[in-house]
C-alpha cells in the first residue's frame, strides 16, 4: 500500500514537470480549401422613376404656358425636353466694374478745323460715332469745352473767365452737334480762334425709359443721364470724373 503511495505521488511530479515545460510554438497549418458559395439573397424591390429635370411641379405632364414661373418650356421651341433642364440658381456674384460698351467719346479738334474766329460749330456725329445703324437721338451728349491751357467747361454754360456762354444741341436732320456762343447780353460771342482747343463728347445709347413725373414715359436724355451720374456721386460738369466712371 505504502508503494503504491509512493508511485502515484512520482506520477504526479512526472505530470506536474511536464505541464510547466512548454514547447516552441510549431509552424502554422496551410489553409483550408474555400467552402462551397452560399445562396444568392433575394433581389431588393425596384425603385420610384425619378422626375424629369424640366418637370418643374413633378407632375410627369410637359406644360407650356405663357407664366414664366409655371412655363417648362424654357428654351422658347415649343418643346419640353432635356433642353429646357436648368440647374439650381448659382450664388449672385460679386458686381463688375462699369463698363463702356454703349458710351463712345470723342474729340473735335477746333484749332485744327476752324481757321478764323467763330461764334457757332457744326460738329458731325457721323464722323466721330457710328451711326450708320443708329438713330443720333437713341443718344444722351455731354459736351465740353477744352482751352489751350487745358482748362474744361462744362456746356450748356459759362465759358472760360465768365466772358461768355455756350449753349448746345443736337440737329438729326443734319447729323451733327451745333455750339451757339453768346454774349452775358445774349448777343452773338465771337470767339478767338485760339480760345478753344477741343471741344470733348460723351455720347452715352440710351438702352431705357423714365418716367418724367407727368405719367408718361419718355425716352432718356442728357438731363435722365446727368441724373443717373448724379445719383452714382459723379458730377457730370468734371469730365475727368465722368471719364472714370464710364472707363474712356
Amino acid at each position: 500500500m505504502r508503494l503504491l503511495k509512493l508511485f502515484n505521488a512520482a506520477l504526479l511530479c512526472a505530470a506536474v514537470t511536464l505541464t510547466s515545460c512548454s514547447g516552441e510554438d510549431g509552424m502554422n497549418g496551410e489553409d483550408g480549401d474555400p467552402g462551397a458559395p452560399g445562396l444568392n439573397g433575394t433581389p431588393g424591390t425596384n425603385g420610384d422613376d425619378g422626375i424629369n429635370c424640366w418637370d418643374l411641379n413633378g407632375d410627369g405632364l410637359a406644360t407650356i404656358t405663357t407664366d414664366v414661373d409655371t412655363n417648362e418650356d424654357r428654351n422658347g421651341d415649343n418643346e419640353v425636353n432635356s433642353l429646357d433642364c436648368q440647374g439650381e440658381t448659382g450664388e449672385t456674384g460679386p458686381a463688375g466694374e462699369v463698363g463702356n460698351a454703349n458710351v463712345q467719346a470723342f474729340v473735335y479738334l477746333v484749332n485744327d478745323l476752324v481757321n478764323a474766329d467763330y461764334d457757332t460749330l457744326n460738329i458731325p456725329l457721323d464722323v466721330y460715332i457710328d451711326v450708320e445703324n443708329d438713330d443720333i437721338s437713341n443718344y444722351a451728349y455731354l459736351v465740353y469745352l477744352e482751352t489751350t491751357n487745358g482748362l474744361i467747361y462744362s456746356i450748356p454754360g459759362h465759358g472760360s473767365n465768365n466772358t461768355h456762354y455756350a449753349r448746345v444741341f443736337v440737329d438729326p436732320s443734319n447729323v451733327q452737334i451745333v455750339v451757339q456762343f453768346y454774349n452775358l447780353d445774349d448777343n452773338d460771342f465771337l470767339v478767338p480762334q485760339n480760345l478753344y482747343e477741343n471741344i470733348i463728347v460723351v455720347a452715352v445709347e440710351v438702352t431705357n425709359n423714365f418716367n418724367n413725373g407727368g405719367g408718361q414715359t419718355v425716352k432718356g436724355s442728357s438731363e435722365g443721364i446727368e441724373e443717373a451720374l448724379k445719383a452714382a456721386g459723379v458730377d457730370a460738369n468734371d469730365y475727368d470724373a465722368v471719364a472714370t466712371y464710364y472707363g474712356l
